[in-house]
């Protein structure tokens, strides 16, 4: 695996058990990867164009509560 894959990795896996973290990419194949295991992992994602081709992505616990 790609050395950015598998920070985007341990970045979903902070999410999960800390809450919540902010990565910044300029990587496709990170703004593709990302929302697919957010979801798998039942995270929400924001997406914010940074400028110069660079992204801020924040990875967050889903809050919402059932009921």
């Amino acid at each position: 695996m790609p050395e950015h894959l598998k920070m985007a990795t341990q970045a979903v896996e902070y999410a999960v058990k800390q809450g919540e973290i902010i990565v910044f990419t300029d990587r496709d194949i990170v703004m593709k990867y990302l929302p697919t295991e957010a979801a798998k992992n039942h995270l929400k994602i924001k997406i914010e164009f940074e400028g110069d081709s660079a992204w801020k992505i924040t990875i967050s616990k889903n809050n919402k509560r059932k009921g």
